[in-house]
């Protein structure tokens, strides 16, 4: 609605400098000189304010949606089986890998890869097929947890 009110401000401020006239009732009177000059930019300016107005508002109204709809969808790093895995078998670093998954996905529970020195050489207490997440309750039997994650 508010773009159509400037266009229309806009439209009546070339209107008015195109004919040279100002309208008054229902009858156009004809003015010159620098009066013209101002009634045009009068319309031409609000015209511009408004426009300038709203554009400022659109953009920081979609600018907050898209990060709202972003929220929790940031890719954090996590540990995982890089082949299938069978209990009992050490873990090395031949036999894991790392992949990316949203945080909002991404639990305590899951071996971070700045963790990896304390669960290589250990055993893996469940089999893991291949792309599983390494979890340190129920992978790792003998590595102790590291720092819970913080969001």
């Amino acid at each position: 609605m508010m773009l159509l009110i400037v266009l229309v401000l806009w439209l009546l401020g070339g209107a008015l400098l195109g004919a040279g006239i100002a309208l008054v009732g229902r009858r156009a009177i004809p003015i010159g000189g620098g009066k013209l000059v101002l009634v045009v930019l009068a319309f031409a300016g609000m015209g511009t304010l408004v426009a300038a107005g709203l554009g400022v508002f659109h953009y920081s109204s979609l600018r907050g949606r898209e990060m709202e709809a972003r929220r929790g969808w940031n890719l954090v790093p996590v540990v995982v089986a890089a082949v299938d895995l069978t209990p009992g078998q050490p873990i090395v670093f031949d036999v894991i890998s790392q992949r990316s998954l949203p945080e909002q996905f991404v639990t305590d529970d899951m071996v971070p890869p700045d963790a990896v020195p304390k669960i290589v050489n250990t055993t893996l207490a469940a089999p893991l097929a291949q792309g599983d997440v390494l979890l340190w309750n129920v992978s790792c039997s003998s590595a102790t947890p590291g720092p819970a994650r913080t969001p």
